[in-house]
């Protein structure tokens, strides 16, 4: 039994704490994938959009779609998903996110040449790495490190 002097947690209370914690970190999962939900929206409407109304060559225009989908991206993940500009302010975060944005498309392309061209599997098979690894990966990136507090 320990001395009288030192506090003790109730059995608990440590577990809970985790637990609340596992789920404010999983709702705030949720926000990301329904603040990238709707980036994705922006960034299909702006590409189709350019190509059928200012006849842009795809190419551009799917440049032109991932800058402003990035872009709705911050603004959605700084005000809802994170909360906060984090600890250099609004600018500082808006270039780390562009760079974890960057690391994304990379890790995607990596994804893609790794399936497809180096395992020469159909592409079909790198849609669940596209899909779950990266989203974490950017998640993580974007928590601790661009809007990191």
């Amino acid at each position: 039994m320990p001395p009288a002097s030192e506090p003790v947690a109730p059995a608990g209370l440590l577990g809970t704490v985790g637990a609340l914690r596992a789920l404010a970190t999983i709702l705030q999962y949720a926000r990301f994938g329904i603040v990238g939900l709707g980036a994705t929206l922006v960034h299909v409407l702006a590409y189709a959009g350019l190509i059928e109304l200012l006849a842009l060559q795809p190419l551009l225009a799917n440049a032109l779609g991932f800058a402003l989908s990035v872009n709705v991206s911050f603004v959605g993940h700084r005000h809802w998903t994170f909360g906060g500009a984090g600890a250099g302010g609004a600018r500082r975060a808006l270039f780390r996110f562009w760079a974890v944005a960057l690391f994304g498309f990379a890790l995607n392309s990596l994804f893609v040449q790794l399936v497809t061209g180096m395992a020469r599997l159909p592409y079909y098979w790198s849609i669940p790495l596209i899909a779950g690894v990266t989203p974490l990966a950017t998640f993580a990136l974007s928590k601790f490190w661009a809007f990191r507090r």
